[in-house]
């Protein structure tokens, strides 16, 4: 009898380490797995077989300068495609994750499974080129699950690897970049001492800590477009003036275009600050840090309705401070954080046309 309860715990603590090993290669590959690309994998074999159904394509420029950073995207559609996920590796260079990717062991994977979005799933990534010239390959592979909680019915595919001809051959020399503000307007100019094959730039611009971006900071934006002047040994200069900003800071950059969809980016150094429009004026919160109260000082360059809001670094409203009519004039209010956790917060002006947000920080 001793030996049959013996056996009998000895089959309980397999059957339970083999419940607990299943059931931890089962998290570890919904929440993305690496070498499973043709770089130096066999496929995604934890979710069923390959099917030719599943189709997994590389998009992104088919030439880079070295040290250059691209964007690209994978993209996965067909099978069941209720959630996909993938796994995406380079034979030399940086990969650098997007949204809904983790960097892990050098190559890129999901965090989690992704839904569909118009019959497909993509993947945003980028990729910096390496310090020398010659061919990169890109490699990914793709999954379509059914998400039923097993692998029954899922299916994967390999996308056709990607090749980048990385040279040393700059299409856009860059002599300099710098900005000027007058009112609310910035005026971007930069000039150039060589072209090759240049479409020409777009301007992108982001702003500093903006509470209606609701916690996503990195987001930028267009501001417009400047053709280029194609091929050329001459020195050429350009302007840009992006108008009507709202008060606060702004990072600006070029993405020049060439003819065949290469692109390079140029980031201008430093931030530029629309502080004061027309009398216009938030001032800074003092004191600051603060613990529990502070004082906000405005100013109004006409009458009419003004509203105070705070919102958190995710960009949350949590308190409206003052909503209301007032005339043209300084004013101040307080501001009680008694009932917040410390932190870093946003208040935010808002006149009518204008607006102004600045930072301040809770410290408990």
């Amino acid at each position: 009898m001793s030996q049959f309860y013996a056996l009998s715990k000895r089959l309980h603590v397999t059957v339970t380490l083999f419940i607990v090993f299943a059931s931890f290669i089962f998290h570890a590959y919904s929440t993305g797995i690496t070498g499973r690309t043709l770089k130096n994998g066999d496929g995604c074999t934890c979710h069923g077989s390959s099917a030719a159904g599943v189709t997994v394509t590389i998009s992104g420029p088919a030439s880079m300068q070295v040290n250059q950073t691209a964007d690209f995207t994978v993209t996965i559609s067909g099978g069941p495609l209720v959630k996909a996920g993938t796994n995406i590796a380079a034979s030399s260079g940086t990969l650098i994750a997007g949204a809904g990717l983790q960097l892990l062991s050098s190559e890129l994977t999901h965090i989690s499974p992704m839904s569909p979005s118009g019959g497909t799933v993509s993947f945003s990534f980028q990729y910096k080129a390496p310090a020398s010239a010659g061919t990169v390959t890109l490699y990914a592979n793709g999954n379509s699950v059914n998400d039923n909680g097993s692998n029954d019915g899922d299916n994967w595919n390999f996308a056709l690897n990607k090749t980048v001809n990385v040279t040393n051959v700059i299409p856009v020399e860059l002599s300099s970049f710098t900005s000027s503000v007058s009112g609310n307007d910035v005026t971007l100019n930069w000039s150039t001492a060589t072209e090759t094959n240049n479409k020409g730039f777009f301007i992108e611009k982001q702003r500093v800590n903006n509470p209606a971006s609701q916690g996503n900071q990195d987001k930028w934006e267009s501001a417009g477009f400047t053709a280029g002047s194609g091929t050329s040994a001459e020195k050429h200069l350009y302007s840009f003036t992006d108008k009507n900003l709202d008060a606060g800071s702004y990072r600006y950059r070029l993405v020049q275009t060439d003819y065949d969809g290469s692109t390079r980016i140029y980031d201008l150094a430093g931030e530029v600050d629309i502080t004061n429009i027309s009398g216009f004026e938030l001032a800074q919160n003092y004191p600051n840090p603060f613990n529990p109260s502070t004082t906000i000082r405005y100013t109004l360059s006409a009458a009419g309705n003004a509203v105070i809001k705070i919102y958190n670094i995710g960009g949350e409203e949590v308190a409206l401070i003052f909503s209301g009519y007032q005339e043209a004039g300084e004013y101040s209010v307080n501001f009680d954080a008694s009932g917040l956790p410390g932190g870093v917060y946003f208040y935010e002006l808002n006149a009518g046309a204008v607006k102004s947000v600045k930072k301040m920080v809770l410290n408990k």
